[in-house]
């Protein structure tokens, strides 16, 4: 029974397993198998989801709807997958992140047209502002430490896991830890007197967080 629980933990069962690859086949066998993995998982996301999504019933359905569209889409790339579970959450979390930042822009973007009355010339102010900050990010990710910045990358920008990041670059779970705080600590203190950040190092920061209870 011991050894059945790691397996458990470390693999995906064989059952799901067999489920992933029909996702890959046929158009209706890949259909029944999307099926039948949206009713396992839609109850899960949704718990997972809701606490993030400001507990709000409306936001958490849409981020799960696209959470399973992406999940089709991306269905060819799924056999191989070891830990299904985390994979589909980490999904969730990064369709949360996509939803808010999108209604963030939307709204930061109506706020300064409504206040200058002039949609165009504010249109190019807000241009300007987010080019200045993707920048000036890029400006202080460029001066970390070569393993650092790699680190920091495969962390935020492909959304690997603290375990995955330790494996494809042969270093222990602790010091992928360390160099992923130090790599924030670094960042934050090169944009602290920049403009518009905040969002930036909030989704950073969430990444790092969430990456600690996998």
């Amino acid at each position: 029974m011991k050894g059945e629980s790691h397996y458990s933990r470390d693999h995906v069962p064989d059952s799901e397993q067999l489920l992933l690859q029909q996702l890959q086949g046929a158009e209706a066998g890949a259909y029944q198998a999307f099926t039948v993995f949206y009713h396992q998982y839609y109850q899960l996301l949704y718990q997972y989801v809701f606490p993030f999504a400001q507990r709000s019933a409306a936001d958490t359905q849409e981020i799960i709807q696209v959470v399973f569209v992406k999940l089709w889409l991306k269905r060819e790339m799924l056999v191989g997958i070891r830990q299904f579970k985390p994979y589909l959450f980490r999904m969730a979390r990064n369709a949360v992140m996509d939803f808010y930042r999108q209604r963030h822009n939307r709204h930061k973007y109506e706020t300064l047209s409504a206040a200058a009355g002039d949609a165009h010339s504010h249109n190019a102010e807000h241009d300007m502002a987010l080019k200045e900050y993707h920048q000036s990010a890029q400006q202080a990710i460029n001066q970390l430490p070569q393993r650092r910045r790699t680190i920091f990358l495969l962390r935020t920008a492909d959304d690997l896991s603290l375990d995955e990041i330790s494996g494809q670059l042969s270093l222990s779970k602790d010091v992928v830890k360390k160099q992923l705080y130090a790599a924030v600590d670094a960042v934050k203190k090169h944009l602290h007197d920049k403009n518009g950040i905040i969002f930036f190092l909030l989704t950073v920061l969430f990444c790092y967080v969430a990456a600690s209870l996998w």
